[in-house]
């Protein structure tokens, strides 16, 4: 273990947490001369992180010059630590320009691009990360609530009347309903779309109404109107 190594690593101003800790494990292996050939495995330990993660992060360090890798075939490799690495002499990443190529890493690998933000020479607002990630599929509309004096298209009436709704029926339905509603739950994106929705529902479930229902219906009224007629021939009063 080397004083110096640990000092040095301690004071440098990293704020990529892994790397930091891959970088701590190394200089507490380190010699006199910042020398070390830990195992993949005793770095990650010591680093309290898994050996994917202390390779991308010795990866990372490597690339911008920090520590210098020498591979060793069929043993660990060699890691030197630069203790003379100043963070101001080396350009700063960016997406398209990736590593500067001042800092070719030692293995002839190609590391993980990185951004370095802010300014070290200034502030300690100097970060390593990977380039955030977009978000897709979001939308910035806003659901509204239904207008009092929306009245349904020739469209939407056309929909209604082909799947055999009377529009004239089923709109001051709607409208009342949504109207009524509280909060949140009365706001929608579209209401077009929540109208047909709407008149989707009720065809719906008058095809799977029970026929039996249908013709109990239909018998209980042609009784009425049977009951109705022998009245008014006796003139007797409804």
């Amino acid at each position: 273990m080397s004083v110096k190594a640990l000092t040095w690593s301690f004071n440098l101003r990293l704020q990529d947490m892994a790397a930091k800790a891959v970088l701590h494990a190394l200089a507490d292996h380190a010699d006199e001369h910042g020398r070390c050939w830990p195992s993949l495995a005793r770095i990650a330990r010591f680093a309290g992180c898994s050996e994917s993660t202390a390779r991308r992060a010795l990866q990372r360090i490597e690339a911008l010059g920090i520590v210098r890798r020498q591979a060793r075939e069929g043993q660990s490799d060699i890691y030197e630590l630069n203790t003379d690495w100043d963070p101001c002499q080396i350009d700063t990443p960016t997406k398209t320009e990736g590593v500067s190529p001042s800092t070719p890493p030692l293995s002839g690998r190609h590391p993980t691009p990185v951004i370095l933000q802010g300014d070290p020479c200034q502030d300690d607002t100097r970060t390593v990360k990977e380039p955030p990630k977009n978000r897709q599929g979001t939308t910035n509309e806003r659901a509204t609530r239904l207008d009092p004096n929306f009245r349904p298209s020739q469209d939407l009436i056309a929909f209604a009347e082909g799947l055999g709704l009377d529009n004239d029926e089923v709109w001051p339905e709607f409208r009342d309903y949504w109207i009524a509603v509280p909060g949140a739950r009365g706001r929608k994106l579209d209401w077009e779309a929540t109208y047909r929705n709407r008149c989707r529902e009720l065809a719906g479930r008058r095809a799977n109404r029970p026929q039996s229902v249908r013709s109990a219906r239909a018998s209980g009224e042609s009784a009425a109107f049977a009951r109705a007629g022998a009245r008014l021939a006796l003139d007797e009063p409804l």
